[in-house]
């Protein structure tokens, strides 16, 4: 009788157990940092399995290694291959590539989220809550309204940029290839280096890269316009229409200090990059010494742009310089600004650590950013530890 009803309340337990697990399960879940991850691991994963497929690649299928490879280049938009995107890769393997490439520069929940604008559906406060975490927004903005911004950004600048590549790209016509098929092959280049370009992922159907456009300006332009779009972030650009708008109606355009901020050390790294370019390779004579002074100015405006994270290149790495390959790879190691679809530690906390740095040589002053002075949190109290780690970090350079 006491078994029986032990089995009774076991039974009646049972679907509020499964009904808590699966509460616990959802509550672990609700972090937006997790929700990012498992996102970007089931892409990985699908486009894995779509790339190993023999209809995507033009000799058989892939290994295992090269498709998870791929798929994991694609989604973090690092850039890096084994196989030939352009000669290895079907049209059906290009479109699985370009579509994870545009998944990861942009976010899956950014994605979900236009979905559900797009149903004239509210967006949830988890959401929003999320766009916040994910793109540094202020808890001021209207999300749904911001995310709206960003759809037409993204349409707008890879839309636009497409048109351009592809007028370029339809005047390099063979002599073996008919017109109807070689505009079809300028479209979809087009379209392929736009979005790689804007989501900074640096995948080209051309095994040398830009390197055949290394003189071509309305390619490089248009190129770093998109790299630089993306990277400045999805609210660097509202933020910059905003103030259009704004002068526009003769009001005063104002820029948020985080904009400022943005701005001003991306100029300044794209300058100084291409000025110590410029220097370090002008005696190379495989690179820029047998070049006029006014064509060595875009390869090395170009490689300063691309440098941060975004993998193009219109001159051969293997040529340049030691002292030149140190420098693109501080610039890799900055990155883009944050919100943005690049990578590195990031342009402010590249500041943040420049005004760290005057604080050695400056210590009766505090440490600023054009004016202000940062969160005690990112700041080391002590500037002579500062002061003797970078003293040791030159020496161990020396010495090797």
């Amino acid at each position: 009788m006491f078994r029986s009803r032990l089995g009774k309340s076991r039974e009646f337990l049972s679907p509020r157990k499964w009904f808590w697990r699966w509460v616990r399960t959802k509550k672990a879940f609700s972090n937006p940092y997790l929700l990012l991850a498992t996102s970007f691991l089931a892409a990985i994963v699908v486009g894995a399995q779509l790339l190993a497929t023999p209809w995507a690649t033009t000799a058989g299928r892939l290994s295992r290694t090269d498709s998870w490879f791929a798929a994991t280049s694609a989604v973090c938009v690092t850039g890096l291959t084994v196989k030939s995107t352009g000669q290895d890769f079907t049209f059906w393997g290009q479109l699985v590539i370009l579509v994870l490439i545009q998944f990861g520069g942009i976010g899956f929940m950014t994605l979900s989220t236009m979905v559900f604008l797009g149903l004239r559906q509210r967006a949830s406060l988890y959401e929003q809550s999320y766009l916040r975490d994910y793109y540094g927004a202020d808890t001021s903005q209207n999300l749904p309204a911001m995310t709206r911004r960003v759809v037409s950004y993204i349409a707008w600048f890879e839309a636009c940029a497409a048109a351009l590549l592809f007028v370029r790209f339809a005047l390099d016509k063979p002599q073996s290839l008919g017109w109807l098929a070689h505009l079809g092959r300028s479209l979809w280049a087009a379209i392929f280096h736009s979005i790689s370009a804007f989501c900074n992922a640096g995948f080209s159907l051309w095994d040398d890269s830009l390197v055949r456009y290394s003189g071509d300006w309305l390619v490089n332009g248009v190129i770093m316009a998109l790299i630089v779009g993306g990277g400045l972030g999805f609210f660097v650009l509202a933020d910059l229409h905003a103030a259009v708008v704004a002068w526009r109606q003769g009001a005063r355009a104002r820029l948020r200090f985080q904009t400022r901020v943005i701005l001003s050390l991306t100029v300044l790294l794209i300058v100084c990059g291409a000025l110590l370019l410029g220097g370090l390779e002008c005696a190379n004579p495989e690179t820029l010494a047998g070049r006029p002074w006014h064509g060595r100015i875009l390869p090395c405006l170009f490689q300063s742009v691309t440098a941060r994270t975004a993998g193009f290149n219109t001159v051969d790495l293997n040529k340049l310089a030691p002292a030149s390959l140190l420098l693109i790879m501080a610039l890799m190691f900055i990155g883009a600004a944050p919100g943005g679809t690049g990578g590195g530690v990031k342009v402010t906390t590249f500041g943040v650590l420049v005004a760290q740095v005057l604080w050695v040589f400056r210590p009766h002053r505090e440490p600023t950013v054009m004016g202000r002075k940062p969160r005690d949190g990112l700041l080391i109290k002590q500037p002579f530890l500062l002061r003797g780690w970078l003293l040791s970090l030159a020496a161990n350079f020396l010495q090797s």
